[in-house]
This record gives C-alpha cells, structure tokens and sequence, in this order.
C-alpha cells in the first residue's frame, strides 16, 4: 500500500518554541539548559501497528524521531496566533489551528489541514497536541492522523502517528 504523510505537515507537533534569553515571570517553564527530544511512539496504518522499517514509503517519517539536542533559554508555548503564523509560513496547505487552550500547567491544541500539495493521497490531516507544564521539564504528547486513498488501490486508508516530545531543564545557562 502506498500512502504518505508529508513531513511538512509533521512539524505542527512544534507548539513548544524557544522563548527569550532572560526569564519570563509569568511563564512556568524557568530560563536555563535544557535538553529536547522527540520520538515516535506508535505508527498505525488502518488502524494496525506497523514498523516503520516494513513500510518504504513511510520512511520519511523516521526524521520525527530526533536525537537530544540542548539549548539555553527559556521553552514557551505559543499562543493561537503564533501558530498559525508559523503553520501558515511552514506548510504549504489550508490548515487551520483551531484551539490552544492553556489550564494552568496543562496546554492543549487541536486543528485540521486539507489541500496538502505534494501527496495526491492524502483527503485531510487532524492533529491534536497535550503538554504537562513544569518549571524543570515539559511532556507534550501529539497526535497526527493523515486520511485518503491508496495510490495502489483506490481504497480508503488511514495513519496516526503519536510523538512524544520531552525537554528538561538539566542546569543554569
């Protein structure tokens, strides 16, 4: 079965950002060194866990997964219409982010794609995304779930792929 889900649209996992070079009062997350790192959890195709290895066409994907990098700074959410700026500057589709909804140390988002130009297979994209704030470590959870057609068959077909994004705070700038 052929069916892909372009990277670009991978990216709307990326509502945690890099804030300023100083520390921000009112943002739970303090200034510092911290470590970042994404993996992919789980791959489902037609509702089925597969590898990522078993599939050719859905290599691309393993650039989600990516080794720990540090920084120094300060993480923070984006607000609403930071991400659909940056959604709108990345991703060459009609995407829309629909929530970001921040409950103390908890921030959610949710939000569509269609029109996605460089996969004919894809109808639409959903993705929703949930962070645990704290001042030393951030958990973010996304979800994205691609829906369209086989390229080999004509039938309906489905992907979800969860990440999971952990940044800790491992010491002063």
């Amino acid at each position: 079965m052929y069916f892909r889900l372009p990277i670009a649209i991978l990216m709307l996992a990326s509502l945690a950002a890099c804030g300023p070079a100083s520390d921000v009062a009112d943002n739970i997350p303090q200034f510092g060194k911290w470590n970042d790192e994404q993996k992919i959890t789980s791959v489902l195709l037609n509702g089925a866990a597969i590898s990522l290895d078993d599939v050719p066409e859905l290599h691309d994907l393993k650039k989600l997964s990516r080794a720990a990098k540090e920084y120094c700074g300060e993480p923070y959410f984006r607000n609403k219409e930071e991400f659909q700026e940056e959604v709108n500057r990345e991703i060459e589709a009609e995407c829309k982010i629909d929530s970001v909804d921040s409950q103390g140390t908890n921030i959610s988002a949710k939000g569509k794609c269609s029109g996605l130009n460089d996969s004919e297979t894809i109808g639409s994209v959903g993705f929703s995304a949930t962070a645990y704030l704290q001042p030393d470590n951030i958990n973010l959870t996304a979800e994205i779930i691609g829906v369209g057609r086989s390229q080999d068959t004509g039938e309906g077909a489905s992907i979800k792929v969860t990440l999971r994004r952990k940044i800790t705070r491992i010491g002063d700038c």
